[in-house]
């Protein structure tokens, strides 16, 4: 498990608390649990809760089934039920006990609707709200050992591309699904986890989110490759394009118009700039070049946690780049019966400087 610093992030959330006047945080297993107690579980029938108290009291209430790590938990508190015990109960009687307001809740967005609902049961008058509004900001700006997980991830995500497709002809007469899973298996053999790989030939890459099936790969075409997957909880993700066989005029010129619009969207990446500027930049360029109409999705979101975290980047509003955000910047052109071409890197905003997390070469990428 990874090591952060997660009573200072409780802390930090309880500051928050305090200040918007949010008597108690309540977290499902997620994202956000993942954040505050370095604790990973999927979302099941079993309600695992941590409940945290504006002042900083906590605990945790968990079936006797979840692994959690006692000694390591940052809780004052574990309250284990086993099958016959409703554990909505241990949370009233918990609650009871202190004289504290139990007014507003932030509350996480994975909460299973029908422990919303007993919530709202037992306390009809309480007011809940995302918990977003404790950990965005928080979880947006990173500090150095996240940043550190987060350049890890992106530097073993280059090696795995590297070497599936080293292997150059070898892919011809393969299916989309092969070259999925020998991408599955390196990302995994280098210590990446919840490995996600879309690989997209030909017509199939005009679907900015086609999942691999058992398109043959064959000379003539471009092929799209879109992985991420975490390392120490913190993401990677990133795209890049090959073809196979010669690419005519039309494709090279295409390929040439997506890089520069992608450069200038990681020129626009700078501290005191917005992710929307940085979007308009690519969007505007691409427009000039005549193809704006196939620009179909925004040009960044945060990664983090989260492959798609904080920042997030809201049509309406300006989102300001600071000092410890790491997001894409990911332009990409799609013509429908004939392919996409996108180019994605993570930008990381440290030193109040970016950096680029990416090595893997983006001139265009001939398999012959």
């Amino acid at each position: 498990m990874a090591k952060y610093d997660y009573q200072k992030r409780i802390e930090q959330v309880c500051s928050r608390m305090r200040a918007q006047e949010i008597d108690a945080l309540m977290v499902t297993p997620g994202s956000d649990m993942k954040y505050l107690m370095g604790y990973e579980h999927p979302q099941d029938d079993k309600l695992l809760l941590l409940v945290i108290f504006r002042e900083g009291d906590s605990f945790l209430i968990c079936n006797r089934l979840h692994d959690v790590d006692r000694a390591q938990a940052p809780v004052g508190r574990i309250l284990e039920y086993a099958y016959q015990v409703l554990p909505m109960e241990l949370l009233r009687r918990e609650v009871g006990k202190r004289e504290m307001p139990w007014k507003r809740a932030a509350i996480s967005e994975g909460l299973p609707a029908l422990f919303a609902l007993e919530l709202k049961e037992v306390w009809p008058g309480l007011q809940m709200v995302p918990v977003e509004e404790l950990t965005a900001e928080l979880r947006a700006v990173k500090d150095e050992q996240e940043l550190e997980a987060t350049r890890e991830a992106c530097r073993r995500a280059d090696q795995a591309l590297e070497i599936c497709m080293s292997l150059g002809a070898y892919w011809l007469g393969k299916t989309e699904q092969q070259l999925e899973a020998r991408m599955m298996y390196e990302m995994g053999n280098l210590g990446l986890r919840h490995n996600a790989v879309s690989v997209c030939f030909g017509e199939n890459a005009a679907s900015p989110h086609h999942h691999p099936d058992r398109t043959v790969i064959c000379p003539g075409k471009p092929l799209l490759i879109d992985f991420g997957a975490d390392f120490d909880f913190y993401n990677t993700d990133m795209t890049r394009m090959f073809f196979f066989g010669e690419p005519d005029d039309r494709y090279r010129r295409l390929y040439g118009i997506v890089l520069e619009a992608q450069e200038r969207g990681i020129e626009a990446s700078y501290p005191g700039n917005t992710l929307q500027a940085v979007d308009r930049t690519v969007r505007d360029f691409l427009t000039e070049q005549g193809y704006g109409e196939f620009y179909i999705h925004r040009t960044s979101h945060g990664v983090g946690l989260d492959c798609h975290d904080y920042p997030k980047i809201p049509v309406e509003g300006e989102t300001v780049i600071e000092e410890g955000m790491v997001f894409s910047v990911e332009p990409g052109l799609y013509f429908p019966g004939e392919y996409g071409i996108r180019i994605e890197d993570q930008v990381m905003i440290r030193g109040g400087k970016r950096e680029i997390l990416h090595s893997f070469p983006k001139n265009l990428q001939v398999i012959v």
